[in-house]
């Protein structure tokens, strides 16, 4: 008879316990997910953009593009589509080198894209290379001109 009273009695504090967890549960899942959505937010607003075309300015369908860290890690990747225009999401802020295959399979690497707090374009106008090349990212997207101050359009 008490082992049966103590058993009984383990399985109501058991129940209870789980049931108290359960309700518990929602408010937890719920935290996690608005969280999550938030850093998903973030994430989405930053992203490597562009077109690629050939020098007859004719778009190349197909090629792809992966986003690596530093440590050669894939973050990111995209293909062109018709018009020759890829996208790629997911990126977060840091510095980036963008590996460009052509679909006759030959590489060209851009290095040192820093992507700061909004999506970078990369634009690349060149046919399918030879052989596999490196090109620097300021050489291809160079900084736009730097503003002039009230001063400067005084003196004009």
């Amino acid at each position: 008879m008490r082992i049966l009273t103590t058993a009984i009695v383990c399985m109501l504090s058991a129940s209870v316990a789980f049931g108290q967890k359960k309700a518990d549960a929602p408010a937890k899942d719920t935290h996690k997910k608005t969280t999550a959505k938030v850093k998903e937010e973030k994430i989405k607003k930053i992203c490597v953009f562009g077109n690629i075309k050939t020098l007859k300015n004719k778009s190349i369908k197909g090629v792809q593009a992966f986003v690596y860290k530093p440590d050669t890690s894939i973050v990111a990747s995209g293909f062109t589509d018709t018009s020759g225009k890829f996208e790629t999401n997911g990126v977060v802020a840091g510095p980036y080198a963008v590996k460009v295959v052509y679909p006759n399979k030959k590489i060209v690497w851009v290095t040192g894209v820093d992507i700061k707090d909004k999506c970078v374009e990369l634009n690349l106008k060149m046919d399918a290379p030879a052989e596999d090349s490196t090109l620097e990212y300021k050489t291809l997207m160079p900084p736009p001109p730097a503003k002039k101050d009230a001063k400067d359009a005084k003196k004009k």
